[in-house]
């Protein structure tokens, strides 16, 4: 066998029918983890907060620029690469539809990538033990769930590190910068680990011709990473540092974000290398083997790589001095990422949260390190000490897949799904579909969360767009709930028209039991101030626990949304009368098939 395809036609036999097992693999592996991925009503969590504004190249007149969360959304959810995918992909599908092939292809994508960038450094042969090791990781499915720009993020890692292995500079450049414009996360790792190559390595006229590239490159870079300073309003104030964040409580705990103060950075380390050996599924070994492996599968990746960095020194240091040749070195570009990775860690600490979460640089490069680490390593050990290939690549295939599995498990379980239903609220959705486009929906948090998303209509704030990186856009969030919040809790509906006039709401919706429960998807500071406003207000009485049946336009199950200008039709007519008290609710409306005008 030469070159990374076996040339002999009892090689490419197997190659095949290891193809066709991961492929195979693959298909379980999804049909297992995402068994909601194809129904319909369903979406992952963060869709509610970054794909429901791609209605708006889906139906005409959604989501106009203009809106609070819509312009929010567009700046912090819409990096140029994935813009262009979700738009595109929006125009002929709906946005959940087109969210969810992304997905798809950053599952598959990922796999096949990591497929041919360790085949071509190694066979064909090692490049598909590294596709089954990625593909059983039960952390790959939640890190690239969803279909959201970061859902790429090892993608873009691998493909880096392929070009970078392959040592095409102009092509490892070109990769930077489409990182940059895709998932920026991934371009500080990976632009470090290049930079640190181009000023170090090779004769001074390479080095000036290659920095000069990435001089380029790193403008482009810089460029599109303040893209999203440059669409952002003013007014929402820049992304703030951690000692910023640190004094305010919707950053800490019981807030709306709780990362301030970041973790230790031991438990961060700890945390992403044991990520790569998370355990699930099929797992033949003894049960006290299984326990010791999840409690130590941090420390079994640092000794492993210890061990493999000690064995390939002494071969290829034994095969030197017995004046043999070395068919086979462990790529320096590894570890080389695994120092870009540190040093941008340590850099995302220090100016928290102005890149981001700083976990991310671990995140979307340790995991995918050592599913490259691990083929190429026993490819190198075995090449170096054995002679016949086909040997050296069943070893190689079988010592790296096969112990992983058998301890760690095949992957294959349902487990917790990042995936869930929300036809519980199928009939409301409907309904509100049907409203007019610029109609404006208030409510509390189980409703307007997903109204956007499926039924492609603006809400006044909700919980999951309440992002407190911008203290400005945050305060007005926070304002807007409280607003939002005392009309639901208010003890006079005259409260509540006062609310819909000041704050150009349409809409009110929310749970029948909203007045018999706190709400528990409140967050600090906020929860504090309106769990005591529900208590008081509780003894006097809840203004729309009695709503006039004439302002209810909808009802089924526990949801209730209410047309603010009927109501503050009625209250005026009832006032005329000298009558303040609603109508008997006993006797609810049946639900609309369509909704009255504005």
């Amino acid at each position: 066998m030469e070159g990374w395809i076996p040339t002999s036609l009892s090689g490419r036999a197997v190659a095949i029918a290891l193809s066709g097992a991961l492929l195979a693999f693959i298909v379980a592996t999804i049909a297992t983890r995402l068994p909601l991925l194809f129904q319909e009503w369903t979406a992952d969590g963060d869709q509610n907060q970054a794909v429901w504004h791609y209605w708006r190249y889906h139906i005409s007149g959604a989501f106009p620029g203009g809106d609070l969360l819509t312009d929010y959304a567009f700046a912090m959810h819409a990096p140029p690469v994935w813009w262009l995918l979700m738009s595109s992909l929006s125009t002929f599908v709906e946005p959940v539809n087109a969210a969810k092939i992304l997905n798809l292809i950053a599952y598959v994508g990922t796999i096949i990538t990591i497929v041919v960038v360790v085949g071509k450094r190694a066979n064909i042969f090692v490049g598909l033990a590294a596709g089954f090791l990625i593909a059983r990781s039960l952390d790959f499915n939640g890190i690239i769930a969803g279909g959201y720009a970061r859902s790429f993020g090892p993608l873009l890692t691998i493909l880096f590190l392929g070009t970078f292995m392959a040592g095409k500079h102009r092509l490892t450049l070109a990769v930077l910068v489409f990182q940059a414009a895709f998932y920026p996360s991934v371009v500080i790792p990976c632009g470090i680990a290049y930079g640190l190559y181009t000023v170090v390595a090779g004769p001074m006229a390479a080095r000036r011709r290659r920095m000069a590239g990435m001089f380029v490159a790193g403008l482009l870079i810089i460029a599109f990473g303040k893209s999203q300073d440059l669409v952002a309003k003013e007014w929402w104030g820049p992304v703030m540092f951690e000692k910023e964040a640190l004094t305010m409580p919707a950053w800490q705990g019981g807030g709306r974000i709780s990362e301030a103060p970041l973790k230790p950075v031991p438990f961060e380390l700890r945390k992403n290398v044991g990520r790569a050996l998370r355990g699930g599924g099929n797992r033949p070994a003894p049960v006290a083997v299984q326990r010791l492996a999840d409690q130590r599968a941090a420390e079994v990746v640092v000794l492993g790589s210890i061990f493999f960095a000690l064995t390939i020194a002494a071969v290829t240091l034994r095969r030197r001095r017995q004046g043999q040749p070395v068919p086979a070195r462990f790529p320096w570009q590894i570890p080389l990422l695994a120092v870009g990775m540190l040093a941008a860690y340590f850099l995302a600490r220090a100016v928290a949260f102005k890149l981001y979460l700083p976990y991310r640089a671990l995140q979307h490069v340790l995991p995918y390190l050592v599913y490259v680490s691990i083929p190429i390593a026993f490819w190198v050990v075995f090449s170096n000490t054995l002679k016949r290939r086909a040997l050296v690549s069943g070893l190689t295939f079988a010592v790296s897949v096969l112990p992983i599995f058998v301890i760690y498990g095949d992957g294959l379980e349902r487990g917790p799904t990042t995936y869930a239903r929300y036809s519980f609220n199928e009939g409301l959705y409907r309904f509100v579909r049907k409203l007019p486009q610029d109609a404006m929906i208030a409510g509390d948090f189980i409703h307007v969360s997903s109204i956007p998303l499926f039924a492609h209509h603006n809400v006044y704030v909700n919980k999951n767009l309440a992002h407190p990186f911008r203290r400005g856009f945050y305060a007005e969030c926070e304002r807007r709930i409280l607003e939002t919040y005392r009309a639901l809790y208010a003890t006079s509906l005259e409260s509540v028209v006062d609310f819909a006039r000041r704050e150009n709401v349409d809409y009110l919706v929310f749970r029948k039991d909203a007045f018999k429960t706190r709400d528990n998807r409140l967050f600090q500071p906020i929860k504090r101030e309106l769990d005591q406003l529900w208590t008081n207000n509780r003894k006097t009485g809840f203004a729309l626990a009695s709503v006039p049946k004439e302002a209810v336009v909808y009802r089924r199950g526990n949801s209730v949304m209410v047309d603010l200008k009927k109501l503050a039709t009625w209250v005026e007519q009832n006032r005329q009368v000298g009558n303040n008290a609603p109508a008997d609710d006993t006797a609810p409306p049946a639900d609309l098939e369509s909704p009255p005008g504005k």
